[in-house]
């Protein structure tokens, strides 16, 4: 027996190419049809807009690599503008993105304000201004150590402060879970801090983090970010790489300055 001809065993849902008999035209004016038809028709719209956000990001990825970062950190060391001496007003400022992350036990918490912590991690859903200090490669994690060593001198015994440092790993090799595991794992070190002291929340973000940087406007993945977020998640200052002198003391005086706010807001 001959094989019918390929056309012939299309799957029913799929759109052949000719004109609508009168028996389709009654198919599809059958209500449950629409609903299917209309179904289809929106996934083809999702399916548009992927393929075009996938074509943009394609874009940026090819106009700007490893070597554009490399060449750019020679330049200025990581420093791709020197901090603001002053906060960014609450109605201008942007937020900070959802992003989910994890600490080396394996506990899950959203920054900036998410899942509740429990009391042994310090709990981020009490805290006033926050202090977000980011890598995404090994070579930036002293920029951001020389950060957070100031600030967490500075508000040692402030209950209403927060640090937290992330580290961003995009591989997708190291974002498979099994390895993703070996790896918190192996980084796994307590930290030992006195009752009521500031403490230093290390987690580790894995996954794609093209959206995320592309929200933050994070181009050179070779430097350190510091971002400084209000209650509301407002980024309300943020600086890049080494700091300066005169940048730590801008860190410090604009976090007491959002502390006053919140004084004033009582």
């Amino acid at each position: 027996m001959m094989a019918r001809p390929l056309a012939l065993r299309w799957p029913r849902f799929m759109a052949y190419p000719c004109r609508i008999s009168v028996g389709a035209s009654q198919f599809l004016h059958q209500p449950h049809h629409l609903n299917r038809v209309r179904l289809l028709n929106i996934f083809s719209i999702f399916s548009k807009e992927a393929v075009e956000k996938e074509r943009l990001r394609l874009k940026d990825e090819l106009n700007r690599g490893y070597f554009d970062d490399l060449k750019e950190f020679k330049e200025h060391g990581g420093k791709i503008a020197i901090a603001s001496k002053v906060l960014v007003p609450a109605m201008a400022a942007s937020k900070f993105p959802s992003l989910v992350v994890q600490f080396t036990n394996g506990h899950k918490l959203t920054l900036p304000f998410g899942a509740e912590l429990s009391e042994k991690d310090g709990s981020f859903k009490d805290a006033y201004v926050t202090l977000v200090c980011m890598t995404f490669r090994a070579n930036a994690q002293k920029m951001i150590e020389s950060w957070s060593e100031p600030f967490l001198d500075a508000f040692k015994f402030a209950s209403e402060v927060r640090l937290c440092q992330v580290s961003y790993i995009d591989s997708s090799l190291l974002s498979f879970r099994p390895i993703r595991w070996l790896l918190l794992q192996a980084m796994h070190s307590p930290q030992v801090t006195n009752e009521g002291e500031l403490m230093k929340q290390v987690v580790y973000a894995f996954g794609d983090s093209y959206d995320f940087r592309k929200a933050l406007q994070i181009t050179n993945l070779l430097t350190g970010y510091v971002f400084l977020l209000d209650k509301h998640a407002r980024i309300r200052w943020q600086a890049w790489g080494h700091p300066t002198k005169e940048e730590i003391l801008s860190m410090i005086s604009c976090t007491s300055e959002l502390l006053e706010e919140k004084q004033i807001a009582v």
